[in-house]
């Protein structure tokens, strides 16, 4: 059966793609306890996360990031993500770090426009992967301003848009979204997280017999926002832009094949390529 309604269709396929990832994640609270970092320095850098933050992590996926953010900083976090899979392996994690955290089972949209406040809400965070399943950008930040206080800041670390114009190759190849738009793809979501070369996990186990290959044929829908809609999204909605920083670097994942390891967990450019922006962090307030 076909599913045209896209949070629907993301939510089956981001279900199927967790479903086979869970299988091969190793003791990640083992590897949190030991050192392992979620979330690189620099993106943390010139925020004051502590006992007394409360943060919520919109689109949490597994909830590594935030189980990380919680341990390291020893803050409260709220999860929130529709795939259901991904939400029962986060809860799991907080429990064995034994962490002041809460995972909600929930569509963003859904979650923003029926809880009650979240004027008890330090920072909202957004991770790597998070815009492109936002459906509406404007009904997005519209309902996250009518229920955080003044106090409240969103942080947002995700791929630069510029570096999806570009194929496995190196190829400048698909359009920068200068208008809204997205598109339906056949292919689910991708089994990034399979092959342990381009994706760092905490852990992973071990087989003598390993899983079959990683099939996920059920469609999703992905959102493409350029710089110029985020921001204007953003303050057309009552944030201010803090700060941009534009990384010419992606942590923990080699996204496309033309990139190199240039230290552990630090994918970049090959030294006789020209420099692209891959990564970004903004950082936006509420006006005053």
């Amino acid at each position: 059966m076909i599913d045209n309604d896209p949070i629907s269709a993301n939510r089956r396929s981001w279900d199927k793609a967790n479903r086979q990832f869970n299988v091969i994640k190793g003791d990640f609270a083992e590897s949190i306890v030991n050192g392992y970092c979620a979330i690189p320095g620099a993106i943390l850098r010139g925020l004051d996360i502590g006992p007394a933050t409360n943060v919520l992590h919109l689109c949490c996926n597994d909830g590594t990031e935030a189980c990380y953010l919680s341990f390291s900083k020893n803050c409260k976090v709220t999860g929130v993500d529709f795939s259901s899979s991904a939400i029962e392996f986060a809860q799991e994690l907080s429990t064995k770090l034994n962490l002041d955290s809460e995972f909600v089972h929930a569509e963003v949209m859904e979650y923003l426009t029926s809880v009650e406040s979240l004027q008890d809400i330090d920072l909202i965070f957004l991770s790597m992967g998070t815009l492109k399943w936002i459906l509406n950008i404007d009904a997005f930040f519209e309902a996250i301003r009518r229920k955080v206080s003044k106090r409240c800041s969103i942080l947002v670390w995700d791929f630069h848009p510029l570096l999806e114009c570009f194929n496995q190759e190196g190829i400048y190849c698909y359009d920068y979204p200068i208008f809204d738009n997205g598109y339906w793809r056949d292919q689910g979501v991708y089994g990034y997280k399979i092959n342990a070369e381009s994706y760092e996990m905490p852990a992973r186990r071990k087989f003598e017999n390993p899983p079959k290959n990683y099939i996920n044929d059920r469609p999703v829908y992905i959102s493409c926002w350029s710089l110029g809609k985020l921001f204007s999204s953003a303050l057309d909605n009552g944030f201010c832009v803090s700060s941009f920083e534009e990384m010419n670097f992606l942590f923990g994942e080699k996204y496309r094949d033309w990139m190199i390891e240039t230290e552990p967990g630090v994918f970049s450019h090959k030294s006789d390529n020209p420099v692209i922006p891959m990564s970004m962090k903004i950082v936006l307030s509420v006006k005053c």
